[in-house]
């Protein structure tokens, strides 16, 4: 899993599992925004559905049929469920247009600032339209593989029906859930999954990315990286914003509290 960032334990667990062929059927990847769970989810899914050898396609790119459909998150063994804006739910046939700005970012970059409804939740139909489509024979000779995020997200009946797929499991399956509040997840559900905790990426991996992928200079990089609080796709996001700005602000901010000027503070 080379295109992963760091998370070299993660990474580890994950390959001994698919290399001894005793990966479960349910995830859970914790850890703070930005730390690379979707990308690694995608990764995961990826070499679940290879047209080669799974342990091989871990460690080696590969440009087989399916290893491109999942990159472009195109693939019919893939399937997402974020929470679904409440404004839609008399507009069943409506686009969630946040979900497919979600993937088109994901097509470019794994790592891209991922947004969902501020007013949605995940939906007991939502779940059990999974369920549905997980009992369907998989594609080709692949796994179908279901992403879930933030799946703390999920209502009462939607976790209860998520409990019953997680109890009986069909073949070929997995569900990964990502969260950043895994112990807000009902505790049947956290028994039944395998808990994969992800690490603050570090600053100068976070510096050396946006250096070499976005072009900027390394001193502002590095007081992005700062701000960023681990998470890459948490100073991408800030390459969107005026990040010179929020840069100047922030140091106005730090020289007023170094010097104890509260009222200067206050108009930051």
């Amino acid at each position: 899993f080379n295109s992963i960032i760091e998370q070299e334990k993660v990474r580890r667990l994950i390959y001994k599992a698919i290399k001894s062929n005793r990966l479960t059927h349910g995830f859970i990847f914790s850890g703070p925004v930005g730390t690379g769970r979707m990308a690694m989810a995608l990764e995961l899914a990826r070499v679940l559905n290879c047209e080669n050898d799974p342990s091989h396609s871990a460690q080696d790119k590969c440009t087989c049929v399916s290893c491109r459909l999942i990159t472009n998150i195109n693939h019919p063994n893939l399937t997402f469920i974020f929470p679904r804006a409440k404004e839609l739910d008399k507009k069943k046939n409506d686009i969630d247009t946040v979900m497919s700005e979600n993937l088109e970012r994901l097509r470019v970059n794994k790592y891209a600032p991922f947004e969902t409804s501020k007013t949605g939740v995940v939906r007991v139909e939502q779940i059990r339209e999974l369920r549905r489509s997980m009992s369907l024979s998989a594609d080709r000779t692949g796994v179908r593989v279901a992403i879930i995020k933030p799946a703390e997200n999920m209502n009462a009946n939607a976790s209860n029906a998520l409990l019953k797929l997680l109890e009986e499991p069909p073949d070929k399956c997995c569900i990964i859930l990502i969260s950043s509040g895994a112990r807000l997840m009902l505790p049947t559900i956290m028994s039944r999954c395998q808990l994969l905790n992800f690490s603050p990426i570090s600053s100068q991996a976070i510096v050396n990315n946006l250096v070499k992928n976005h072009g900027i200079p390394e001193s502002d990089a590095t007081l992005i990286a700062d701000l960023s609080d681990g998470g890459l796709s948490t100073a991408k996001s800030m390459l969107n914003e005026d990040y010179q700005s929020m840069i100047k602000d922030s140091l106005e901010f730090l020289r007023a509290s170094v010097q104890g000027q509260a009222v200067k503070i206050s108009t930051i």
